[in-house]
């Protein structure tokens, strides 16, 4: 495993204001807890505004047979969905098919994998799968690691605190910093990567220099059987790694889980998956249904499935009308 990148710079605690000192207490573990647990049972009728977030450890069945358990903290969008809506709450388009999926997979990539949702879920439901899992943002990767512990998965999960890009060497990487948490140490928002304004969003972002690599030579470096899945949520730079994973698209031929930010890089993505053959898929509620061309609708989610024709049928159960034949 590559060592962890430093961490980058804390801001200042002058940052910390009278509001969020009163905030405070309430994401101190157990009151955070409790609040929580008296909260839940209301949790069907609470708009998205009022859900606490989470600080500690959550259970998320994830599917009968599925129980993981995460560690967050208030920074945390995927843990206070998962807590409040349950699997449903996040993603459910995309994941109840990567779930499908992965029971039959030999090697997955979680590329962008954050705390480790998709990483976990691989791992949990295929005893025999090995997991690679890419997060370069120190904060967050000390996070991912913790997941993988408190799952049991060392070992099966291998955890890289790499960015993958076209080429490989180093790069300026900026970390999303929430600042309506400032008492955090780190800061698990999905927004970090290359791009600084992006990654400022929630407040500002701190800078930081990451070790690049491309996924061609990361896998001809160390895997040895074929990729199946290969998730992709690096923020707007999904292009560029796959930029660098022309072999691993032409001789693997994963399926590929991947967002696509709206007025991104959406000509980039198509180009590149049209290039090696793919077909495209949107998430919806009702199921996959193939596009032509990459854009987001109202009302729709920014999760894709893209895939090989020789590969479609596997996604079949999840294939709408609209969609037409699987082969």
């Amino acid at each position: 495993m590559t060592p962890p990148p430093p961490a980058p710079g804390r801001p200042d605690s002058a940052e910390a204001t009278p509001l969020a000192a009163l905030k405070r207490p309430l994401y101190r573990e157990p009151v955070n807890r409790w609040i929580r647990t008296l909260l839940r049972p209301l949790a069907p009728w609470l708009p998205e505004a009022c859900l606490l977030p989470v600080t500690g450890e959550i259970t998320v069945e994830a599917a009968p047979d599925v129980h993981l358990r995460l560690a967050a903290n208030p920074t945390s969008y995927v843990a206070k969905m998962l807590f409040w809506r349950g699997v449903q709450g996040f993603e459910y388009e995309v994941v109840r098919v990567f779930l499908h999926l992965a029971r039959s997979a030999r090697v997955v990539l979680d590329v962008g994998a954050n705390i480790g949702y998709y990483a976990l879920l691989a791992a949990a439901v295929n005893p025999a799968v090995a997991v690679v899992a890419f997060e370069p943002q120190p904060g967050i990767f000390r996070y991912l690691r913790r997941n993988i512990a408190l799952n049991g998965f060392e070992g099966r999960i291998t955890p890289e605190p790499l960015a993958l890009a076209e080429e490989p060497g180093t790069a300026t990487f900026y970390a999303s910093y929430n600042t309506n948490f400032p008492f955090v140490a780190d800061h698990l928002g999905g927004r970090s990567g290359f791009d600084a304004d992006h990654a400022a969003r929630l407040g500002r972002s701190l800078a930081f220099p990451v070790t690049v690599d491309t996924l061609d030579a990361y896998a001809d470096r160390h895997l040895h059987a074929p990729i199946d899945l290969l998730k992709l949520d690096t923020e707007g730079t999904e292009d560029r790694v796959l930029a660098g994973a022309k072999r691993v698209l032409e001789e693997h031929r994963p399926i590929v889980f991947c967002e696509v930010l709206p007025g991104r890089i959406e000509d980039a993505l198509e180009s590149i998956f049209r290039r090696h053959g793919y077909r495209l898929f949107r998430a919806e509620a009702g199921g996959l249904t193939e596009v032509e061309r990459l854009r987001h609708l109202p009302g729709t989610s920014n999760d894709h499935v893209m895939a090989r024709p020789e590969a479609v049928p596997r996604l079949h159960p999840f294939l709408t009308a609209a969609s037409g034949p699987a082969a």
